[in-house]
C-alpha cells in the first residue's frame, strides 16, 4: 500500500502502522511486567532472607514504616545502606520515633520479598524491637499503645503530662530489693522504656516484699528495706549514658533525647 497517492499522504495506511505499533509495544511491556522478575525485589527463598530497612537519603529515618523509603532488601544490602550513611553522615543521633501507626514486615513469595501489614493474628504482629505492642486490627498489625508487659503484668504507658512518666529497665521487671543496683546505666538501649509511673510503682509494690520501697528515702524506710531485702551491696551505680528522659508524646509516655 503506498504512503502516498496522487500526492496526498495515505492516512489508512498511517492508522494501520500505528495500530501495529500499539500492539507490538504493548505485547512488550506485558511481557516485562508479568513474565520478567521485578529489579527492586531481592530473590529469597523463605522469609529471613528478607529485612525490612530505609532505603533514603537522609541521615535518620522517618517513623512511618509505611514510607517508600522503607523496603525489603537482602541482609546485605541493609548492612550495605547502613554503612554508606554512617560513610556520608557520620554517627548521627537521631530523635526516637513514636510508634509507626502500622507494623510492616517482609515475607518471601515467589522467591521475591514483598513489605506488608498484613496479619489474620496477634502472634503475627509480635516483633522482638516492639514485642507486643502492635495487634492485628482488622487484618492489619496496628499500634496499641495503652499497655506493655513486663513479668507478665501488664503496665500502662498512658499519660497527660510529663511527670506521668519514668524510665525503667524492663529486663529488671520490678527491680525488687536490689536488683540491678550495681550495673552500668545507658539509657540509650532498647531496655530502657518509658511507662506510667504510678502504673508501674502500684504493680510493683503488688509483686516485691513488703517493705521493699521503691527509691527508700526516709530512715525508717531504708531501715525496713534492709530488714527485707539485707543490706545494699557495696559496688555504686553507675550512669554512662543519660541522654535521654521520659516524656509524655501524644497521651503516650515515651523516651526521647534530652
Amino acid at each position: 500500500m503506498p504512503f502516498i497517492t496522487q500526492g496526498k499522504v495515505n492516512l489508512k495506511y498511517i492508522l494501520i502502522v500505528l495500530i501495529l505499533a500499539v500492539i507490538v509495544g504493548g505485547g512488550t511491556l506485558a511481557y516485562q511486567y508479568w513474565w520478567l522478575p521485578s529489579q527492586e525485589a531481592p530473590s529469597c527463598s523463605q522469609d529471613t532472607d528478607c529485612v525490612l530497612a530505609y532505603t533514603g537519603e537522609d541521615a535518620c529515618a522517618p517513623c512511618d514504616f509505611s514510607d517508600q523509603s522503607y523496603q525489603c532488601v537482602s541482609s546485605e544490602k541493609a548492612k550495605k545502606l547502613e554503612e554508606d550513611r554512617i560513610k556520608k553522615y557520620g554517627q548521627v543521633l537521631c530523635k526516637p520515633c513514636y510508634p509507626s501507626p502500622l507494623l510492616f514486615k517482609c515475607i518471601c513469595k515467589e522467591n521475591s520479598c514483598f513489605k506488608t501489614a498484613s496479619c489474620k493474628k496477634d502472634d503475627d504482629c509480635y516483633s522482638e524491637a516492639f514485642e507486643e505492642l502492635y495487634k492485628c486490627k482488622e487484618s492489619k498489625c496496628t499500634f496499641t499503645p495503652e499497655e506493655i508487659p513486663i513479668d507478665f503484668n501488664q503496665i500502662s504507658i498512658n499519660c497527660s503530662a510529663d511527670d506521668d512518666c519514668m524510665l525503667i529497665n524492663k529486663e529488671l521487671g520490678f527491680r525488687c530489693c536490689w536488683a540491678g543496683a550495681c550495673e552500668e546505666i545507658d539509657y540509650s538501649l532498647d531496655k530502657y522504656i518509658s511507662v506510667n509511673k504510678e502504673s508501674f510503682l502500684k504493680l510493683r509494690t503488688e509483686n516485691c516484699l513488703e517493705g521493699d520501697v521503691w527509691q527508700a528515702t526516709t530512715s525508717e524506710e531504708k531501715i525496713r528495706e534492709d530488714e527485707v531485702c539485707g543490706p545494699p551491696p557495696l559496688c555504686p551505680t553507675r550512669i554512662i549514658n543519660d541522654n535521654f528522659i521520659a516524656q509524655c508524646v501524644n497521651n503516650t509516655c515515651q523516651k526521647v533525647p534530652k
